[in-house]
């Protein structure tokens, strides 16, 4: 149950300001023109990377509390739920790179 607490804090803090990268690497993006830079895919990836990770560790820490109430082990579930948002995290970042570049 430690664990699981410990990893639900973490990874609050870790993808709550995580959350907001993406928008300072967009602003990076002023010296960008229309034909060297794809604005639309910044902006698909700056919105991903603002919300996906967040409500994925989210609703992986509302399982992982369901479960600890039932008296279930919990900690894999917000591990799992950190791995799948920081792949999320990745795939906006990637986004956010291949329209600046």
């Amino acid at each position: 149950m430690i664990v699981s607490v410990l990893l639900m804090v973490g990874g609050v803090i870790v993808f709550g300001s995580l959350a907001f990268l993406p928008l300072f690497i967009a602003a990076f993006a002023d010296s960008c023109t229309a034909e060297s830079c794809d604005a639309d895919l910044m902006m698909t990836g700056a919105y991903v990377g603002l919300i996906a990770p967040p409500l994925l560790f989210l609703a992986a820490v509302i399982w992982g509390l369901i479960r600890l109430a039932r008296r279930k082990t919990a900690w894999w579930v917000v591990a799992a739920g950190g791995v799948v948002a920081a792949i999320a995290s990745g795939i906006a970042f990637g986004l956010l790179y291949a329209g600046i570049a």
